[in-house]
Order: C-alpha cells, then sequence, then structure tokens
C-alpha cells in the first residue's frame, strides 16, 4: 500500500462539512490565495477515498447524520471567523 500522504482541498463549504461529517478529518484552513476571507479546507487523504464521497455527494448517495451536520457547520463558522 502507498503511504504517500495526499491532500484533498475544496472551496466549497457543504462539501467540506458532509466529508468532516463523514469521518475524515479536517487537516488545516488555508487562506486563498488572493485573500479575499476565502478559504481551502484541506483533508488527508492518503487512501483517496473523499474523491469518492464527491461523487456520491453529486449523484445523491449520502446520507448524513443530521446533528452531526449541523455541529460541523457551527464547528467551520467558529474556526473561519476566529
Amino acid at each position: 500500500m502507498d503511504n504517500t500522504t495526499r491532500e484533498y482541498k475544496t472551496k466549497d463549504f457543504y462539501l467540506a462539512v458532509t466529508i468532516k461529517s463523514l469521518g475524515h478529518m479536517l487537516k488545516r484552513l488555508e487562506p486563498d490565495e488572493f485573500g479575499k476571507g476565502f478559504f481551502y479546507f484541506v483533508f488527508d487523504d492518503t487512501e483517496q477515498k473523499i474523491s469518492q464521497v464527491e461523487m456520491d455527494l453529486i449523484n445523491r448517495k449520502l446520507l448524513v447524520e443530521p446533528k452531526l451536520f449541523v455541529d460541523t457547520i457551527r464547528e467551520f463558522k467558529q474556526k473561519i471567523h476566529d
């Protein structure tokens, strides 16, 4: 198995919330290169599973526990505004 560290980055807030709600750990927030107050949400993706999450989201094949989803929204907003 290849243990090379891979990262998955997205600016999409709700995709990032979904990814975290499904158990993937947020590695860091990274300000976008233009400094307009936008961030990239960066996740470790060693096993390259997050691209499948993205496809399942697009194809409406995901189920996420609602309370966890809402709690993650609050958590991410707190991180952005700190």
